[in-house]
């Protein structure tokens, strides 16, 4: 059974910082070094799957925004989500009895971890990203294989998406689930974003959308991230109620 239990960490730079745009490669490290060896093994291991998401960074109103990156000096949010619950508890511990996060060399202390109840799920419901959805078709280029980014405008993008999260589920539970019939339609506004990770430049969506079908499924995906790369920060989603804003 999925549990959809997530955390939110409050990161303080305590004083006046430059976040740069590309942090995502720093985050996932800082989630990593936090985790005792044998999870830590259990995740960087596995062929495909990670099974942790995280979001985006939530700046407070008053964030600047320069050719640099975020400039802040308030409390920022981050959450992140995982169906391992070890894997939250173990990083919630560490990170109380080390409270230090560096996105390359600036420092933020970790003033509060909550563990946030988890949410009724249902089918139908409205959901709207806190980290933007990517997924890839492999292409030949200049006699090498590359990823080309689809984009949300196509039905190969919800095709590669629903295929994605249903490899995910059988490679977790061991089995298909009972019922893998389900949709996925946008309802809002699609926001772009391009984010460099190492040598890699991933396209990447921002959007609202309805998810009808399986409540386990989407549970799952709930818990675990939609897409590709969640364990580098994308595809985390939130109950969306409003229906009016993209982070």
């Amino acid at each position: 059974m999925v549990v959809n239990t997530r955390i939110k960490i409050l990161l303080d730079p305590m004083k006046r910082v430059t976040i740069p745009f590309n942090y995502n490669y720093y985050l996932s490290s800082a989630i990593y070094s936090r985790l005792y060896s044998k999870t830590a093994d259990l995740i960087h291991n596995s062929p495909r799957f990670k099974f942790f998401v995280f979001s985006d960074l939530i700046f407070s109103k008053d964030r600047i925004i320069d050719k640099y990156g975020i400039i802040t000096d308030k409390p920022i949010k981050w959450f992140i989500g995982s169906p391992y619950i070890e894997l939250l508890r173990e990083l919630g511990e560490n990170l109380v009895a080390n409270p230090i996060i560096h996105i390359g060399k600036i420092k933020l202390t970790v003033p509060s971890i909550t563990v946030l109840k988890k949410q009724k799920l249902e089918d139908g419901d409205n959901f709207a990203t806190i980290s933007p959805i990517c997924v890839s078709k492999p292409i030949v280029k200049n006699g090498k294989m590359q990823p080309r980014f689809l984009r949300p405008d196509t039905t190969e993008f919800f095709d590669y998406v629903k295929k994605n999260l249903l490899r995910k589920y059988v490679y977790y539970f061991g089995k298909g689930p009972e019922n893998a019939n389900f949709d996925l339609e946008i309802t809002g506004p699609v926001k772009e974003r391009l984010i460099q990770i190492k040598n890699t430049n991933v396209k990447a969506y921002h959007m609202h959308f309805t998810f009808k079908g399986n409540r386990k499924l989407i549970e799952f995906a709930f818990d675990s991230g939609l897409g590709e790369k969640n364990s580098m920060g994308f595809g985390m989603v939130v109950k969306d109620e409003s229906n009016k804003r993209i982070i």
